[in-house]
């Protein structure tokens, strides 16, 4: 019995160490030290736009619309997080932010125009 049990025993721990030799190191990913890095959306608007122009146009939306979006898209809240908070239902945050981004789209298309 003692036999059985160190041979298993010995095939246990042998294959352990083979499974971990074939399995790659785990290293975690830091995307500040990737080079092949682009810059996000939020960035190159940023960047193309100027921080005056984007406070300008975010400005010009209305208020339930400029809460809805920077709560989604600056505070990062999910849509039921926003709603929680604006007091209003998920489809009525959806709709203020698709309404948001077209009100920005189009003021955006308009200033590129005059440019």
């Amino acid at each position: 019995m003692r036999t059985m049990t160190f041979s298993i025993a010995h095939a246990r721990v042998v294959d352990h160490h083979r499974a971990r030799t074939r399995q790659p190191l785990a290293v975690p990913f830091e995307s500040e030290s990737d080079p092949r890095r682009a810059p996000s959306a939020e960035e190159s608007a940023v960047a193309s736009l100027g921080e005056t122009n984007i406070f300008a146009l975010v400005g010009s939306l209305g208020d339930e619309q400029r809460e809805a979006l920077l709560l989604r898209v600056v505070a990062g809240m999910s849509l039921e997080e926003a709603a929680r908070v604006m007091d209003k239902t998920v489809g009525a945050v959806k709709q203020l932010q698709f309404r948001a981004l077209k009100t920005l789209r189009a003021s955006w298309d308009g200033a590129a125009e005059h440019d």
